[in-house]
């Protein structure tokens, strides 16, 4: 089983289901977008990581400014 992770342009939450074997959501989605922040900023505090995302390449920058 894998976790489907998505952005929402209209509500800019995170969220996340179960998928089926063909990829698609299956069940009921979850708002998790508290607990990718929290990820995000565990895993790229105080770095700066240049990262790929299919032909695209993408600066991440993470840092506490309070």
């Amino acid at each position: 089983m894998k976790i489907l992770l998505w952005h929402s342009p209209l509500t800019d939450k995170v969220w996340a289901s179960k998928s089926t074997p063909k990829g698609k959501q299956s069940g009921e989605k979850e708002d998790v977008t508290n607990q990718f922040i929290s990820a995000v900023i565990g895993r790229w505090e105080n770095k700066v990581e240049n990262i790929k995302s299919g032909s695209s390449e993408w600066e991440i920058t993470v840092k506490k400014i309070k």
